[in-house]
């Protein structure tokens, strides 16, 4: 079930905290590939520096994942009335058996 707008569903959370999983191995590999463009020897990146570069960008995303789904309604327009997304959706149903009352 989606979630209308400003509001948030049980399932937001769970997908938020795969977004950070992933976001927290692209956060883990930044250091990395970063020393490796500059032409820097990899063996310079520390723990440290690959475990603070993950953590942000694990919340980063995580945040900016709940956040979007706070603000778009339940057919994913950002910003948009439930009433514009319903009227989206019969248009499109109506297209849909124009469609197919003419393919007959």
């Amino acid at each position: 079930m989606k979630a209308k707008i400003f509001s948030l569903a049980k399932n937001d959370f769970v997908k938020a905290f795969a977004m950070a999983v992933i976001g927290a191995f692209v956060g883990a590999l930044y250091p990395w590939i970063n020393a490796w463009l500059q032409g820097n020897p990899i063996e310079n990146v520390t723990f440290k520096m690959q475990l603070a570069e993950a953590v942000k960008a694990a919340v980063g995303s995580a945040v900016v994942y709940i956040m979007k789904n706070y603000f778009s309604n339940s057919a994913g327009q950002p910003l948009a009335s439930e009433k514009k997304a319903e009227a989206k959706k019969v248009e499109i149903l109506t297209e849909l058996q124009k469609d197919v009352y003419t393919k007959q």
